[in-house]
């Protein structure tokens, strides 16, 4: 992951700068780059490398800063991208990965741009010059990016059609705009005035989330999931449009066994392209089915030497490490064996972890696997850069002990009665929980 941060319409804060180049350094460990022009409508923007005194020009103006983790083309890759020069109409900063950068390339080549680098995070870029705020429906992969057009004079901020990478933005006094990727950079701008929601805070306490595209802050949202918004400096006005849409309206009848076969090469293919990188790439094993799956796809499509971590707790009650084990053997009875499977027992001294982790987040959290997987994270990190981790396929494929206890709850509830609404309410507490 990276970070990305910046404002457009207000003041550029040198303060800022530097505090947020900090700030997202967990996300962006690798360098820094950032871009900024205080005068509207002129291309003549300035890149630097890193937030000197007197370097930034403390003005009304656009500012773009970029934290790096480098996962392709690790010399070429530095942000903000600009086309060719830093007064090039066009200058973008992204997080995230383009999956299908090499095929938007060479189409792209095709058409006479010209690539300064290797990185899949430049075709986001020449895709912009080519098909404008449309640009986003050619991408697949994961990404939260900001683009600055001086030519129509706006800021675009757009996510990906699922939200996996974070995106937060918020309207000053004034009539600017601040984002970044992480709540705490916005909420350390000088120009931005905020209080607690509290609906919101009451929101999280019944649903054990924030619902929608709120924060627990007045006025600073997130960015839904597959849309665009675009701030024009002149109006200094903010629309934002959704670019995608799910679709359940479509549906297809297919004999089970086409039906598996066309599945096994659509996960095939998402397994391949999340492992596009220039860096160790490993995944994380559980005792669940996601995991499992994942690994034996990547190792039964020739991923060799797979960095495979596992984490586990003393208390049995929540230790997936048996399980985990269990998975290993049957990956190696399978003959996937090319894998070094690594574990790690949680001990107490990783509690310390819930302060930063919290820092981080910035609002209330209410998912308990914050620790784990953070903690997985880190163990993992010490033999690979990033790491593939199979969440959401249990849900998907009703491989949790809860769905049982949804289908037997279902069956009680039609036979009525105080009976059986006592046996669900047990079903619910002993089977799922």
């Amino acid at each position: 992951m990276c970070g990305i941060a910046g404002s457009a319409g207000t003041k550029i804060y040198r303060e800022w700068a530097v505090d947020v180049s900090c700030r997202l350094s967990r996300r962006g460990p690798d360098g820094m780059g950032g871009w900024y022009n205080t005068v509207a409508g002129d291309s003549a923007g300035r890149a630097f490398r890193e937030v000197q005194d007197g370097e930034l020009r403390e003005e009304e103006g656009v500012l773009l800063l970029h934290r790096r983790l480098s996962i392709i083309d690790l010399a070429g890759g530095m942000q903000p991208f600009y086309g060719g020069t830093p007064d090039s109409p066009v200058v973008m900063t992204v997080n995230g990965e383009i999956y299908n950068y090499k095929k938007l390339r060479r189409e792209l080549q095709d058409a006479g741009h010209t690539f300064v680098s290797a990185s899949d995070s430049e075709v986001l870029l020449h895709g912009y010059e080519k098909w404008g705020s449309s640009v986003f429906e050619h991408l697949d992969g994961m990404f939260a990016c900001a683009i600055y057009d001086s030519l129509a004079q706006k800021l675009v901020l757009a996510r990906d059609p699922f939200g996996k990478k974070p995106l937060y933005y918020t309207m000053t006094e004034d009539g600017g705009i601040v984002f970044a990727s992480t709540l705490p950079a916005i909420l350390a701008h000088p120009a931005v005035k905020t209080e607690t929601d509290m609906e919101r805070i009451c929101d999280f306490l019944e649903t054990w989330y924030v619902p929608g595209n709120n924060t627990v802050y007045n006025n600073i949202f997130k960015l839904s999931p597959g849309s665009v918004a675009e701030y024009t400096l002149p109006e200094r006005k903010l629309n934002i449009r959704r670019y995608f849409h799910l679709d359940f309206s479509r549906k297809r009848e297919l004999p089970m066994r086409d039906a598996e076969a066309e599945f096994m090469t659509l996960f095939a293919d998402a397994c391949r392209k999340r492992m596009q990188a220039d860096v160790p790439a490993g995944v994380f094993l559980s005792g669940g089915l996601d995991s499992l799956a994942v690994t034996a796809m990547l190792l039964a499509s020739g991923f060799n030497d797979l960095d495979v971590a596992t984490i586990g707790f003393a208390d049995n009650a929540y230790n997936e490490l048996p399980a985990a084990e269990a998975s290993a053997a049957q990956l190696r009875a399978a003959g996937l064996d090319s894998f070094r499977h690594r574990a790690r027992i949680v001990q107490g001294d990783d509690l310390d972890m819930l302060k930063m982790l919290w820092r981080e987040m910035g609002e209330p959290f209410g998912d308990a696997s914050l620790l784990p997987a953070g903690a997985l994270c880190c163990f993992a990190a010490e033999r690979c850069k990033c790491a593939l981790s199979g969440d959401g396929a249990d849900e998907l494929f009703a491989g949790y002990e809860r769905y049982r206890a949804m289908i037997i709850a279902g069956k009680m509830t039609r036979w009525g009665g105080k009976a059986s609404e006592f046996f669900v309410r047990r079903v619910a507490q002993v089977v799922a929980l």
